[in-house]
């Protein structure tokens, strides 16, 4: 009896700050883990995705990319996103006018529906470790309460010195802190040291920190992708393509019919096949309707409601997978 008083006790005085279990309620807890945000450990909910490369080597249209297909729940380049989320992106990148270029481009070959769940700022004066400017990012995220927050460079939102431990370890708790008290996840993006051989530039307080790492490769034999998971199986190395024309990062192994559809909400055969014939893919009408068959029978893109469709369009989504979304977004319980 005693036990128990001081052990519910203890559990009352940290209510506010963190939550404890019993041993007896985590073996009793049958409660499913919530769902990836990006599927293969990549992006987990409440967690820490660090995304490397040298500077140019195209991360933030990566970064972009990601923003945009989080916010519509739409797979792209092997990423799988199951549902929509909301999005804040801090960039500081390249400036407004053409982050809105890029954005504007982006979205027209992606086709967004829900505009909503991406909430941008392009000012580059926030300091995490600034005690006026963590109230007002806090304020922020309070408000409009993302699932994922996006900040495009890390080095621009902080002035401390990034090769110390100490320094370092402050502005990974600050994101710690905000990972836990709104139960979002982080994405950073930061540049590779002038030693690439030690990874990422700057005190390995940031990569001890990380649940996921992407590091992104500029070849002239195209883009590579590095995987590094803490907590699931890691990936191979993939290879990916841009498209200077969408600004979207593609599969190599990605048909033409698949990179069509990638931004449309659907398309009828005939209009399927001009876009095939007009992409200069096939010469003919005929080549065009052996290309969609062929994907069709290896499963690739579906047929339904006389239109043709990726398999992981939002549109597709049974009744069950749409209660799961409210404004575009899983309501957090």
């Amino acid at each position: 009896m005693l036990q128990g008083f001081f052990l519910n006790k203890l559990k009352a005085i940290y209510m506010q700050k963190m939550q404890f279990w019993t041993l007896e309620e985590v073996l009793q807890d049958q409660s499913e883990p919530p769902p990836p945000i990006i599927d293969d450990g990549i992006l987990l909910e409440n967690s820490l995705l660090l995304i490397g490369g040298k500077q140019k080597s195209g991360k933030s249209m990566l970064a972009y990319n990601f923003a945009l297909a989080l916010a519509e729940g739409r797979s792209f380049a092997g990423f799988k996103i199951p549902f929509p989320r909301r999005v804040m992106f801090l960039s500081a990148e390249g400036g407004r006018w053409s982050n809105q270029k890029r954005l504007k481009t982006m979205s027209a070959a992606f086709g967004c529906a829900i505009p909503s769940n991406l909430l941008i700022t392009f000012h580059a004066g926030i300091l995490l470790h600034d005690e006026e400017d963590g109230k007002s990012l806090r304020d922020a995220i309070m408000g409009y309460k993302p699932d994922v927050l996006i900040i495009d460079p890390l080095v621009k939102f902080h002035s401390v010195d990034e090769n110390s431990a100490r320094d370092m370890s402050e502005i990974m708790r600050i994101l710690r802190d905000l990972i836990e008290k709104f139960r979002l996840s982080v994405v950073l993006i930061h540049h590779m040291g002038k030693d690439e051989g030690r990874g990422v530039r700057g005190s390995s307080a940031i990569t001890a920190e990380y649940d996921s790492y992407i590091g992104l490769e500029k070849t002239k034999e195209g883009y590579f992708l590095d995987f590094d998971m803490r907590h699931v199986e890691t990936p191979d190395r993939t290879k990916l393509q841009f498209n200077p024309a969408t600004l979207w990062y593609e599969r190599t192994d990605q048909s033409a019919v698949e990179r069509i559809l990638s931004g449309q909400a659907g398309m009828t055969r005939k209009e399927l096949v001009r876009a095939l014939r007009s992409s200069g893919e096939y010469e003919s009408d005929g080549g065009a309707y052996k290309g969609i068959k062929k994907d069709i029978d290896r499963r690739a893109i579906v047929f339904k409601d006389e239109l043709y469709w990726l398999p992981d369009h939002p549109a597709l989504r049974s009744p069950f997978s749409q209660e799961k979304i409210s404004g575009g977004k899983i309501v957090k319980s």
